[in-house]
């Protein structure tokens, strides 16, 4: 629970700290977002590529035989199978936050304007969802990065029990 209450802050704090960057040197998503989807559907293929040449091995059937460390209920594979399932699912929240960007790009022109005690702060919402895309773009790429690492670990195992 700690740990995700952790991750939480870090993602927001990266979030803001993207908000500001963008916000002062008024970066932009300007021609890039067809490169992310692009990236992201390749990331998606992947996942179930790799899931599908998990399913076919013999090694997922030991994995299915021996018992998680941290969970009683689980085996190894749903282990390994719930960390795929986890970064395929931060991919579709990045896709779906991507196309609400696309939808209220034009839509919020403006900035949201707040004051308070004579200080004037102006919000733009598109720099929130850019700092927010940003961010998982982030965290995407990490996760990706952490499922190539794995699916060379599980090829190698997998080969060395053939």
């Amino acid at each position: 629970m700690i740990k995700n209450i952790i991750k939480c802050a870090i993602y927001l704090f990266f979030t803001f700290l993207f908000y500001l960057v963008i916000s002062k040197y008024n970066l932009g998503f300007s021609g890039k977002i067809s490169d992310l989807l692009s990236f992201l559907s390749i990331a998606i293929g992947f996942c179930i590529t790799s899931l599908s040449l998990i399913a076919t091995t013999k090694f997922s059937q030991a994995l299915y035989n021996i018992q998680s460390r941290n969970r009683n209920d689980k085996t190894l594979l749903h282990e390994l199978i719930q960390i795929f399932q986890t970064a395929n699912y931060y991919f579709l929240i990045l896709i779906c936050l991507i196309i609400c960007y696309l939808f209220i790009e034009n839509i919020f022109e403006g900035n949201l304007t707040y004051i308070k005690h004579n200080i004037s702060w102006q919000i733009e919402i598109k720099n929130i969802f850019q700092s927010c895309i940003t961010s998982l773009i982030f965290i995407s790429l990490y996760k990706f990065y952490k499922l190539i690492q794995i699916l060379g670990k599980y090829v190698i195992q997998a080969a060395k029990e053939q």
